[in-house]
């Protein structure tokens, strides 16, 4: 920590002082959750080899 922040005295958490906490990350992200909107990245044909050649890699 010393080699991020340098020496600090009595503000040795101040790194992760202002991080936020897990239940209010989780909570943010459920807000800001969203649907997927727009066209798809892949037609269902592209979707299928994908997955196909994914698979395949599993075999070796």
């Amino acid at each position: 920590m010393f080699r991020i922040t340098g020496k600090e005295g009595d503000r040795a958490l101040s790194l992760i002082a202002s991080h936020p906490m897990t239940e209010d990350r989780l909570a943010r992200m459920t807000r800001e959750n969203r649907p997927a909107s727009g066209p798809p990245l892949l037609t269902a044909e592209e979707w299928r080899s994908l997955k196909s050649i994914c698979h395949a890699g599993t075999r070796l």
